[in-house]
């Protein structure tokens, strides 16, 4: 026979125990008055009078109440719904639901916990399953149990093959592999592979360190030499996008849910969590408006990344695009830097210095209005003005960060003077210089389409499609020259090339075009351009665009790359071969 207790309602809208009676009974039952009023009220003034006492005696009286008023009571109408849901859902149940109250002590923790009430005051509302907690707490102290120490899996270990092959991912539904890429042999050796390991999609970390799946119930990464052990977990469930910091040190989650009432939008949820422990340093809650601003690629109306991360790999800063501001937190504490944010009226497009904690921003001109378009550097965490430029005529901008932060290149469609076409510029500016100098570069054709830009990593130099009368040019410009140390100059192009992108390799000198769609085609060819370098020699010190070079030779070639001694007769199907399928320039000779 089983007993349990059972709940009745007190004339204030409380429920309290009762004593245990069978289950059969019509007793055992739990009867809740609707919310009154003078209930709620009444908690109220006893808070309050809690503060008319001692040293907060000086305290307003009405400060308590100035803050519970931000949330929301349970009203009767709300009360009777909840009820009859309930009775119709589990009509042999005589039990009405304290869902509603539940959830109006949750809101009243998470709306005024930590509210400001003076300088010295700060309101603190904590749950009282919090308080059943902390009483469980044992009195006599145990001294934890020590673990012996169990060294982990070098998850770098990776980076030391000898060969410097890559690894990469595959999944099928919910099942993932991975494998070494091997493009001498033309074929892939497996690494690791796993069922039912995902049910969304699979993510690597910025440094590759990291291998994230995403679940039902939340985000999970994975890690190491072979095993791919599971190194921590991410509560958050529903979570839809994760987004790494550039240092891996943190990673953001993030997921929609839809709203009680079909008029509201829906309601957004990012957590952030350390990579290492897993623990939440913050999360962020609102309406999807509120996290509509920034870079495509989100889902249901919430651009994706909504944060993003600048100042290096040390993980110190993250942003927010919202309007007429960009707000800038600190990772240590988690909250906005100097309290407040940074001001920046109708600003459009923001983007963080690569290395260093600087912000350029784009403020569009307002129409109808005196005020023009510029672009601004601010310097992270004082907020002062590095540098301001103002654009007239201005219909768009970009922005391109050089890798090392050296460099900034923003991009400037500008209206001729009937405003019925445009023509696009550059302005250069000199970050590391003194008084950061900008610099004017337009193309010698200012009707010329930009189709790409690109920077060469760690270096001077930048490439630039562009398209005149159907025709694509390539030109390659330097920073800095012999002849020109300070000034921007045009050292080569390359004419009707039809290439529409443009990937340097990640340590700079080598440039690939892609050219024609051949993703899509399948009649496409690459073109690379080779700059300072050898491809057979051993002389190109970028392994990966050396194997990536070679795994484009066909297989009968392949013999020729491991003889000691080249000669004219071994080298002559090469030759023939790239005079056929490519074409190689020095770029050295040019400078």
């Amino acid at each position: 026979m089983i007993h349990q207790k059972h709940l009745r309602s007190t004339d204030d809208g409380h429920v309290s125990k009762g004593e245990s009676t069978h289950p059969n009974s019509d007793d055992n039952v739990a009867i809740v008055k609707p919310p009154s009023e003078k209930c709620f009220y009444r908690r109220i003034n006893y808070t309050r009078s809690l503060f008319d006492r001692g040293k907060y005696a000086a305290m307003p009286s009405n400060s308590v109440q100035k803050v519970m008023s931000q949330v929301p009571s349970t009203t009767n109408t709300e009360f009777q719904v909840s009820v009859s849901t309930v009775k119709l859902t589990f009509p042999s149940w005589r039990i009405t639901s304290i869902t509603s109250r539940q959830r109006e002590a949750e809101l009243s923790k998470e709306r005024t916990h930590g509210y400001k009430l003076d300088k010295v005051h700060i309101f603190a509302v904590n749950l009282f399953d919090y308080f059943d907690k902390f009483m469980k707490v044992p009195d006599a102290w145990a001294s934890p149990e020590i673990k012996p120490y169990a060294p982990g899996e070098n998850l770098q270990q990776w980076l030391t093959d000898d060969k410097a092959h890559d690894q990469f991912v595959i999944r099928a539904h919910h099942n993932i592999e991975v494998f070494w890429n091997d493009p001498r042999q033309s074929m892939t050796v497996p690494v690791y592979r796993r069922l039912y390991s995902t049910e969304s999609f699979v993510q690597w970390s910025p440094l590759g360190t990291y291998l994230a799946t995403v679940h039902r119930q939340g985000a999970a990464v994975w890690g190491g030499a072979a095993t791919f052990d599971r190194l921590s977990r991410y509560a958050h469930p529903q979570v839809k996008l994760i987004d790494f910091s550039s240092g891996e040190k943190y990673l953001v989650t993030y997921s929609c849910h839809e709203p009680s009432n079909p008029r509201d939008t829906q309601r957004v949820i990012l957590n952030f969590f350390v990579v290492r422990s897993g623990k939440v340093m913050r999360d962020f809650k609102g309406s999807a408006d509120e996290f509509a601003t920034g870079e495509t690629g989100g889902v249901s109306g919430v651009s994706w990344s909504v944060f993003r991360w600048g100042g290096g790999t040390d993980d110190k800063y993250f942003s927010k695009l919202a309007n007429n501001v960009i707000s800038v937190y600190k990772t240590e504490p988690f909250t906005l830097v100097n309290k407040k944010s940074l001001k920046a009226k109708n600003v459009l497009d923001f983007s963080w210095s690569p290395a260093d904690p600087i912000i350029a921003l784009f403020v569009p001109k307002l129409g109808g209005g005196n005020q023009t378009a510029r672009v601004g550097l601010f310097q992270i965490p004082s907020k002062e003005v590095l540098r301001q430029k103002n654009l007239f005529s201005v219909g768009d901008c970009k922005m391109y960060w050089q890798s090392n932060g050296e460099y900034l290149a923003v991009k400037v469609d500008r209206y001729t003077k009937t405003k019925k076409s445009t023509y696009i510029g550059f302005q250069l500016f000199r970050i590391k210089e003194r008084d950061i100098p900008i610099e004017v570069l337009e193309l010698e054709n200012k009707n010329d389409k930009i189709m790409d830009f690109a920077w060469e990593p760690k270096g001077l130099r930048f490439a630039v499609i562009h398209e005149e009368s159907s025709r694509t040019n390539i030109s390659f410009y330097s920073m800095r020259t012999a002849t020109n140390i300070g000034r921007v100059s045009k050292f080569t192009t390359l004419k009707e090339k039809n290439a529409y992108a443009l990937y340097w390799s990640p340590s700079g000198r080598f440039i690939l075009l892609s050219m024609m769609l051949a993703e899509l085609s399948h009649k496409g060819h690459l073109q690379y351009v080779l700059a300072c370098g050898s491809i057979f020699d051993g002389a190109c010190s970028d392994f990966t665009i050396y194997l990536a070079l070679l795994s484009l030779l066909p297989a009968y070639l392949l013999h020729t790359i491991g003889v000691q001694t080249l000669t004219a007769q071994a080298l002559g199907n090469i030759v023939s071969w790239f005079r056929d399928n490519s074409y190689v320039t020095n770029l050295c000779n040019s400078m």
